[in-house]
């Protein structure tokens, strides 16, 4: 007995196989008949593949055949889902720069309109095979800054209304309709996250600024007194340690030419 794509044994008969809930793709499971192949399930679509190219692809509601053989069994059997299925993913759009992301959440509903091009590119993930090309069509409508979420998540409606949409997925024998919604309450939380860090570096920034210009001013002070009292070794040595030490450093020749006015 073979095993499926949930690590489960098949049962014996075709009929009584039952869709998960949770599927991820449409290809469900390949075997080679022992006999010869009866299609009976309704959940699942079989398409045949024969020794010279040829295949067929059955349904209970008949079959198509494409360069059939007359004699024959088929090599290999692969399940390929009907019905309507839905996965459900979140995604990551680049903010303008790349400086942050917004978080969303992608519903694709999807169904497959050709059964052999499924069988042919085995989607067994739909998520898996789409994110790139959703993100992708997705990453142009996303370059603002994230307090701008209310009107990405517009442009974004505004782009899978558009129609331009309908062949999304057609590649891998899908039909889909996509769902996409920008988190706003977190696009508002970063933006405010980042607004704070940003407030916080410039306190940082300017008591920096201050030390600094004290301890400039002190060394002024210093060189100030020192000259005055003709102490110009004692200078030279507090201009070199200023010299090494002061951010941004005080070059001897200023603090000299300072101090002696």
């Amino acid at each position: 007995m073979t095993h499926n794509q949930w690590g489960q044994p098949w049962p014996p008969r075709d009929e009584e196989f039952v869709l998960p809930h949770d599927l991820r793709g449409p290809f469900v499971r390949e075997f080679a008949p022992q006999a010869a192949y009866r299609h009976r399930n309704s959940q699942v679509a079989s398409v045949l593949y024969y020794k010279n190219g040829g295949h067929s692809v059955l349904t209970v509601r008949g079959a198509e055949h494409h360069n059939k053989p007359l004699m024959g069994k088929p090599t290999s059997v692969c399940w390929i889902a009907r019905g309507q299925h839905q996965v459900s993913f979140q995604l990551e759009l680049p903010t303008f720069g790349d400086r942050s992301r917004f978080r969303a959440g992608a519903d694709v509903n999807w169904e497959v309109h050709d059964f052999y091009q499924a069988a042919e590119k085995r989607v067994v993930d739909v998520e898996r095979m789409l994110r790139p090309s959703l993100e992708a069509r997705l990453r142009g409508l996303s370059r603002h800054s994230l307090d701008s979420a209310q009107q990405v998540d517009e442009a974004i409606q505004d782009e899978l209304a558009s129609g331009r949409w309908s062949d999304f997925g057609a590649d891998l024998g899908l039909a889909t309709e996509v769902f996409v919604r920008i988190d706003l309450g977190q696009a508002a939380a970063d933006h405010q996250a980042q607004m704070v860090a940003v407030e916080k570096g410039s306190v940082v920034q300017e008591a920096i600024d201050n030390v600094t210009k004290a301890r400039i001013a002190a060394n002024m002070d210093d060189a100030q007194k020192l000259i005055t009292a003709g102490e110009t070794v004692q200078y030279a040595w507090r201009c070199s340690r200023a010299c090494c030490w002061s951010t941004p450093r005080i070059s001897c020749a200023r603090l000299g030419s300072e101090a002696s006015m």
